[in-house]
């Protein structure tokens, strides 16, 4: 269960009856995270954390539920990971699969 000392977001989960438009709108806003991070070179503990709250969005629903939020944040660990040997190459490379990610408009 999640406990009243996490973040903000895991209490109103909780109290939410629509989970999955929570969890539209938790993917999306995780997806920017994520990216950010990625390209802001943070350290891996701020990945850690977000599977962390994931991970006990799960023990409230199961596994099917989180599963894309999961797949978003293996993701990131990898993309940081591989992409070490590329980044005196290319700026800000970045690694990602179809799948989990949310779409987003296209920047121009």
């Amino acid at each position: 269960t999640l406990s009243e000392n996490k973040a903000p977001s895991l209490r109103l989960f909780r109290l939410c009856r629509a989970k999955d438009v929570f969890e539209a709108n938790y993917r999306a806003d995780l997806g920017l995270r994520l990216l950010g991070h990625l390209t802001t070179k943070t350290s891996h503990g701020a990945l850690g954390r977000e599977h962390d709250a994931i991970k006990q969005m799960g023990d409230e629903c199961g596994a099917s539920y989180i599963a894309k939020l999961e797949g978003m944040c293996i993701d990131a660990l990898r993309s940081r990971t591989m992409v070490k040997g590329f980044s005196h190459a290319i700026a800000n490379p970045t690694l990602l699969t179809r799948g989990p990610w949310p779409a987003y408009a296209e920047c121009t």
